[in-house]
């Protein structure tokens, strides 16, 4: 059984039913709004913390080295940081 949905005349928009069922239109409008820059400020926020998370391991990594090995502090921390820019 198939179903086909025709507008009454070829120059309908609508308008009407659009009128109708406005809160409908503007909850689904909502909804992909939302999911939209909730997506967007995530990836901000990712963008954001993932290099300074990196930062922090690093120097906590550069740290632990220069507490070992106290010549290779000053070599060993401008490559690490151009590595990861």
């Amino acid at each position: 059984m198939e179903f086909e949905i025709k507008p009454k005349n070829k120059l309908s928009l609508g308008l009407k039913e659009l009128w109708d069922y406005r809160e409908l239109f503007y909850f689904f409008t909502w909804r992909d709004v939302k999911v939209k820059y909730k997506q967007a400020a995530l990836g901000i926020m990712w963008a954001v913390l993932q290099p300074l998370v990196m930062m922090i391991q690093n120097s906590t990594a550069s740290a632990a080295n220069a507490a070992t090995m106290p010549e290779t502090r000053e070599a060993f921390q401008p490559p690490l940081v151009l590595a990861r820019t």
